[in-house]
This record gives C-alpha cells, sequence and structure tokens, in this order.
C-alpha cells in the first residue's frame, strides 16, 4: 500500500487528484539519493541513518555510538555536508 499525503491531493469535481511528483520521477530522486549515500563514509551514514531514519535524538544516537551529544552534533553537521557534496557529484 502506498502513502499518500493529503497535501499532495487537490480537490475536483469527482474527488481527489494527486498534484505530487509522478512515481518515475521520485523513483530518480530516491536512486540519485541512494547512490550519493553510498559516497559516504560508514561513519556519516551511521549518524545520518540513526538521526533522519531511526528519528533518534543526539543523546540517543551518542549512547548507541559512545559519543558525546556534542560529538554527534558535530558528526551530524559534518555528514550533511558530505551528503550534499556527493549529491551534487551525482548532478553532473
Amino acid at each position: 500500500m502506498r502513502e499518500i499525503h493529503a497535501g499532495s491531493l487537490r480537490a475536483e469535481e469527482n474527488g481527489f487528484v494527486a498534484t505530487g511528483p509522478r512515481h518515475e520521477d521520485r523513483t530518480a530522486d530516491l536512486d540519485r539519493l541512494e547512490r550519493a549515500f553510498e559516497r559516504l563514509s560508514s561513519d556519516e551514514r551511521t549518524v545520518l541513518w540513526l538521526h533522519h531514519y531511526e528519528d533518534l535524538s543526539l543523546a540517543e544516537i551518542g549512547e548507541r555510538i559512545g559519543a558525546p551529544a556534542r560529538t554527534v552534533k558535530s558528526r551530524l553537521f559534518t555528514a550533511r555536508r558530505a551528503l550534499e557534496r556527493a549529491l551534487q557529484l551525482e548532478d553532473r
């Protein structure tokens, strides 16, 4: 089952119509993101994954990887920058 967010729908006479990006466009974006993600170091991937996909706080990530929350915050910043650079490389 595919989830559709209400914000991506518009009302029409016969019901709602999806207005968001097409499936092919979303698939291409996900492929691009996956390739960029693979360019990162394992440490960078780990902090990004734990924070953005597992929705853990900095303190919780710190407990998992054995680092203070301030260190996690710094690593997360660095990992985001690395991901930005990797995405730029994918666009070339």
